[in-house]
């Protein structure tokens, strides 16, 4: 519910959605909206504006689950074991997937195998 909508963009949504998954946050943008009617309900304005913006941010946690885009390193197209064969150990690969997942979630269009290999071994 804290979640100031404001201030948030794709890469802040896709963190959200790997905190508490598609569902929970589509029923904390529908618990804003209903919390927006009850201390707005006598500033219209004010009710829509809150609205659009809250309804911007569903079509976009649609959009991101219609596309499948990556926001969990489960959903990586690179795994531990691959990381491990190029010469990661440890803690080294959680961190190095976690490095790889925040660029994906940059830029959808990295998730792909050989691509995430490359980046592994550049950084």
């Amino acid at each position: 519910m804290f979640l100031d909508e404001n201030n948030t963009d794709e890469i802040k949504i896709k963190e959200r959605l790997r905190q508490i998954g598609y569902s929970n946050l589509i029923k904390v943008f529908k618990l804003k909206r209903i919390y927006y009617s009850y201390i707005l309900k006598d500033d219209n304005c004010k009710l829509k504006e809150k609205n659009k913006v809250l309804d911007t941010y569903v079509n976009t946690i649609i959009k991101i689950e219609r596309n499948k885009e990556c926001y969990t390193i489960k959903d990586l197209n690179i795994d531990g074991k691959l990381l491990r064969n190029i010469g990661y150990m440890g803690k080294e690969i959680g961190e190095k997937l976690e490095e790889l997942l925040y660029e994906v979630m940059k830029n959808p269009n990295l998730n792909k195998k050989e691509t995430l290999i490359e980046l592994a071994k550049i950084q």
